[in-house]
């Protein structure tokens, strides 16, 4: 449409539909006409930005391919002082294992129950890192006997609750909290019994009376 447009305002000239300056024109029109010409129109702004989608925009930042459990768990241990990367650690461990049951056993298998607790416990006043933290050992522990074992056995109860008691008012991470700890309760009777005697059944009350 806009070549065709473009064709006809041509032909249109070519044929002498646009007026002509005769020779005889005042010559301050002549010049007018002639800086007409010479400048183009500028881009119209609207609310301060161009009406043309910006080509030159930088590229995007992220990974071309999504790390895998080793290279989070190396990241982990190489920034263990620094907190964001912890909860960055946490929640790429977490959708990990939330891909799939091999993806809950691999991150078991590879230590990244390990790295979580580890985290929360050089983190304890962090709410972002107790957070992600606990997402993590929620979903990992779901339905997977095994790595609720390894969870109970390597100190997980002892700071899902030092998690609840530290942030009593913050009510989503009580849920979580509360999820990981029956799935413990659950796995076996000698998990329920160590949940038991580890004061869970008290941090749940106050949980519900928060």
């Amino acid at each position: 449409m806009g070549v065709e447009c473009f064709a006809e305002g041509l032909q249109a000239g070519a044929d002498g539909a646009f007026p002509q300056l005769s020779d005889t024109a005042p010559a301050a029109e002549k010049q007018r006409a002639a800086r007409v010409g010479r400048h183009r129109p500028r881009p119209r702004r609207v609310a301060g930005r161009r009406l043309y989608e910006d080509k030159s925009a930088p590229c995007s930042t992220e990974p071309a391919s999504e790390m895998d459990v080793a290279d989070i768990l190396s990241m982990m241990t190489a920034a263990e002082e620094k907190p964001q990367v912890q909860e960055k650690g946490c929640a790429a461990l977490l959708k990990q294992a939330t891909a799939s049951t091999d993806g809950q056993s691999e991150v078991g298998c590879l230590g990244g129950i390990q790295a979580v607790v580890q985290a929360m416990h050089r983190h304890p006043r962090a709410l972002n890192v107790q957070l992600a933290g606990l997402r993590c050992l929620e979903k990992i522990t779901s339905c997977h006997a095994t790595n609720t074992i390894t969870l109970v056995k390597e100190g997980g109860i002892a700071v899902i609750l030092q998690a609840m008691t530290t942030f009593l008012d913050k009510e989503l991470l009580q849920e979580v909290g509360c999820k990981t700890l029956y799935n413990a309760a659950t796995c076996n009777a000698t998990c329920q019994e160590k949940v038991v005697q580890s004061g869970a059944v008290e941090a749940v009350l106050n949980a519900l009376r928060a």
